[in-house]
């Protein structure tokens, strides 16, 4: 065992991590390399999609404080936070995909995979955006709902500051000095809650890969620990994260 120990380390620093024994004949790297775009068409889109709309409502509710607005901006974040997302999947195919086609006959949006069969379209770019539209929806809005309380705290604390009533006080056009001045200090506190929530977008990506079956790098983690234990393939996940 101690000699089957020291090749294995020999060929993992040789990125050999061995072969899968849930697909036949497919190492793990290959495996790597296969699911590991996917996971990125998803991940990608939806922390940008995340960061774009969380800034906005932060901004809009900060500046509009105690309003209508910012009383039921705050209120959906919480309700975001409070809600598991393995349940916000499920409701989400339930809303876009089984009550349509159960009422018209049609489906908003693709409940899973990510390319059509069977159809003209099959495999096309727009295909693909279709089939990631509401896995994407879904996983922003997790972050949307982490981040927004965070933008709108740290932009309070920002707009109160001694620059930014000296920049009132020089006629600065308001314009400017929201999206100029006050949002660039803002923005700090956002970029180490987005740097410590990489655990929490994988472990999140997982849940919704695992219910929308896409064959995203997350789910062949998931789907590894199952027997046959796949511990080839588990390994090259975690050691690349």
């Amino acid at each position: 065992m101690l000699i089957q120990y020291f090749y294995w380390l020999k060929a993992l620093f040789k990125g050999k991590f061995g072969w899968s024994l849930r697909y036949p004949n497919r190492s793990a790297s290959e495996l790597f390399s296969t699911f590991l775009p996917n996971s990125l068409w998803l991940i990608i889109p939806s922390i940008t999609l995340s960061l774009i709309v969380s800034v906005l409502i932060g901004v809009k509710a900060a500046c509009s404080q105690n309003s209508r607005f910012d009383r039921i901006s705050m209120t959906l974040s919480s309700l975001g936070l409070s809600i598991p997302p393995h349940w916000l999947a499920i409701l989400a195919i339930m809303i876009f995909c089984i009550v349509p086609y159960r009422s018209f006959g049609f489906s908003l949006f693709p409940a899973g995979n990510i390319i059509s069969f069977g159809k003209p379209f099959a495999g096309s770019f727009w295909d693909r955006i279709w089939r990631l539209a509401l896995p994407v929806l879904v996983l922003s809005a997790i972050f949307i709902a982490n981040w927004t309380r965070y933008i709108r705290s740290s932009f309070l604390e920002v707009i109160r500051s001694d620059f930014i009533r000296t920049a009132r006080a020089k006629r600065v056009p308001e314009r400017r000095v929201i999206w100029g001045h006050a949002l660039r200090n803002a923005l700090i506190p956002l970029v180490t809650t987005v740097a410590g929530s990489i655990p929490w977008v994988f472990t999140w990506t997982i849940v919704v890969e695992a219910i929308f079956t896409y064959p995203g790098l997350c789910r062949l983690f998931y789907v590894s620990f199952f027997y046959p234990t796949d511990i080839s393939v588990l390994q090259m996940v975690i050691f690349s994260f």
